[in-house]
């Protein structure tokens, strides 16, 4: 079940990068891309409860999830706030957040990383 979530979560993180900087100007785009992200939202924080459950994944797996949920709710926070110095952050947050996931695509996946590889992707956003 966990590669399951990892696939969909990559899936609709990939989807989020066809957004640019500019989109954020406006309300609507704004908006488009919270939903998105409560939808990524909802799948990360079932991922955490299977890794609570799941022994055979490290404990980084599940420090992984959180930060992921972590990073998305910071990213509302600030799409919510309308700030127009935020949508470079916002841009920097959606176009790496798909390197996370790839630590909980099945092993077979040929873009699968370990968690902390997945963090070095992510860390040049």
């Amino acid at each position: 079940m966990i590669y399951s979530y990892g696939e969909q979560i990559y899936g609709l993180s990939l989807k989020l990068k066809r957004y640019r900087y500019s989109d954020f100007l406006f309300k609507r785009k704004r908006l488009q891309v919270i939903d998105e992200l409560k939808e990524i939202g909802e799948l990360v924080f079932d991922l955490s409860n299977e890794l609570k459950s799941d022994s055979s994944f490290a404990p980084v797996y599940y420090d992984l999830a959180l930060f992921m949920y972590k990073s998305l709710f910071e990213c509302m926070t600030f799409l919510a706030s309308k700030g127009k110095n935020d949508r470079q952050t916002i841009w920097r947050y959606i176009h790496g957040f798909h390197n996370l996931p790839l630590a909980f695509l099945p092993v077979d996946h040929p873009m699968k990383v370990s968690a902390e590889t997945a963090m070095e992707y992510y860390c040049p956003y």
